[in-house]
């Protein structure tokens, strides 16, 4: 608890000593790394971090704090150390994006436009159970998920000083990342209550094998930071729900292992497009991750991680604004195809101009100027594939969602891009999974008892968009949904019963 001093100095704000180039907020806390993160102002995040309710906001040069609460041993001495830490402070990213600009064409065209965006370097307890909860899930579920956990099992951490309350949304309650002494408590049927579906087994089942681990689940877990990303990747791959990318969102997040890649619908695709243009078409596979993987490490170097995560952010369509017409996915293929421009070969993107100013550099006034215009052209260039499609339409996709073969929304039950993958078909484990989701309270007129290829589908539909149209404090898990609703676009209402084609043809 935070005494009335402490109380009062939180309305100050502090340096943290990161210039832009080195840390910009918007492309590093809500971009898929850490889900704790709300947006409650203009260029002010707020979330918590190792026990302490902070507000962070974005400066020219530089950024800045503030420390609302913090949770009983949570000391005010430590918190721009703990922050720093948080933020991995000690690595310079522009020393390195200087480095991969000289080497990858791609790089020194997008960088300019997303600077600073850093890799976190989280707590692994909490980012474990985050990305457990991130398959088969958009950002937007995952915050409410991840929410409900903590305010579940989590420490309260009560912001007391009414001044700097009064600037936060009435309903936002903080709480401290539950302990997995604290998740103990956590069981499948109450979990499924609160709609983690059958991620809650995995919760309970990881929980329960760290805790059965000699020298404690949390220091497992710490230690995995001194072994090498492949030993540490395998022995998180040990644990209930956790495959390759789940593990390598960890490695990467957490453990320091600035080498590792998780390998997503978006890196699949810039791999193909800008550095392995021989997969391309191809079946992700278990296999072709660690191609791609590996891939990208040989052309970056040891903090590989660090800039597949620029490349990555310039691949969401939620951040497509930012990027001239001419650099976005897929936009030198479409042109070459209309013959406006020559083809040129994946991964040797040919030097443009010099870019123009970004707009995390402009005044607001310039920023909504261009991201008006931007939007205009943005609005003109199509979805190269439907996995872009789907994300235009969900622009909070999780940034770890993967592509499955068939190209359906739904995903293996284990979140492990295996051969059991392509098994997404009728009775298939995509499909179990699906049904799990309706089981949870929404459901689907469709004729017949059999699966059929179009009830796979609607069931797919039903399951994944119905989450995604609607916020989980709209929608309680056990109330069903209407027809037509929670598909991303309402069916039309019949207009009279359709005559048949041989009363058609007697009038």
């Amino acid at each position: 608890m935070m005494s009335a001093s402490e109380a009062s100095n939180a309305r100050e704000w502090r340096s943290l000593a990161m210039p832009k180039k080195e840390l910009c907020l918007a492309f590093t806390l809500p971009t898929g790394q850490s889900f704790r993160w709300r947006k409650t102002g203009d260029d002010v995040y707020t979330g918590v971090v190792h026990k302490r309710v902070v507000q962070m906001r974005q400066q020219e040069d530089d950024a800045e704090y503030k420390v609302l609460a913090r949770g009983e041993d949570a000391l005010p001495g430590e918190d721009a150390a703990v922050l720093r830490d948080y933020f991995n402070a000690g690595t310079s990213l522009g020393q390195l994006a200087q480095l991969w600009a000289k080497t990858d064409p791609r790089f020194r065209n997008v960088h300019p436009y997303f600077p600073g965006a850093r890799v976190l370097r989280q707590d692994p307890v909490e980012c474990l159970f985050q990305f457990v909860c991130s398959s088969n899930n958009h950002i937007s579920r995952i915050h409410g998920m991840v929410e409900r956990l903590c305010r579940a099992y989590g420490t309260p951490l009560p912001v007391v000083d009414q001044a700097a309350a009064a600037d936060l949304p009435e309903d936002l309650a903080f709480y401290a990342f539950p302990t997995l002494e604290q998740l103990q408590e956590a069981t499948d049927d109450g979990l499924r209550a609160e709609g983690f579906g059958y991620r809650a087994k995995f919760i309970v089942g990881s929980v329960g094998m760290l805790m059965g681990k000699q020298e404690g689940g949390a220091t497992w877990l710490q230690g995995l930071r001194d072994v090498p990303y492949l030993e540490a990747s395998e022995a998180l791959c040990s644990l209930p729900g956790v495959g390759p990318k789940v593990a390598a969102c960890v490695c990467l997040f957490s453990l320091d292992k600035h080498a590792a890649i998780p390998v997503d619908t978006h890196v699949w695709q810039l791999a193909a497009r800008y550095y392995t243009p021989h997969l391309k078409g191809k079946t992700l596979t278990k296999q072709l991750m660690t191609a791609v993987e590996s891939a990208l490490q040989d052309k970056f170097g040891s903090h590989a991680g660090w800039a597949h995560n620029t490349l990555f952010i310039s691949e969401l369509a939620s951040q497509r604004h930012v990027l001239p017409a001419h650099l976005h996915p897929g936009a030198r293929g479409k042109a070459a195809r209309r013959g406006s421009a020559p083809v040129q070969d994946a991964g040797a993107e040919a030097e443009l101009s010099e870019p123009a100013t970004p707009p995390q550099l402009l005044s607001r006034g310039q920023r909504g100027a261009t991201r008006r215009s931007s939007a205009k052209r943005s609005a003109r260039v199509k979805p190269e594939s439907k996995h872009e499609a789907e994300d235009a339409d969900a622009p909070h996709l999780c940034s770890h969602d993967q592509p499955s073969p068939s190209g359906t929304a739904a995903e293996a039950v284990k979140d492990e891009p295996s051969d059991e993958r392509s098994n997404m078909g009728e009775g298939g484990e995509g499909y179990k999974a699906a049904l799990d989701l309706l089981k949870e309270g929404f459901t689907l007129k469709a004729e017949g008892s059999e699966p059929s290829a179009r009830v796979t589908e609607l069931v797919e539909v039903a399951a994944m968009d119905a989450f995604t149209a609607v916020r989980p404090a709209d929608l309680s898990p056990k109330t069903p949904l209407a027809e037509g609703e929670g598909t991303g676009e309402q069916r039309a209402a019949p207009k009279g019963k359709r005559r048949s084609k041989k009363a058609r043809q007697t009038d």
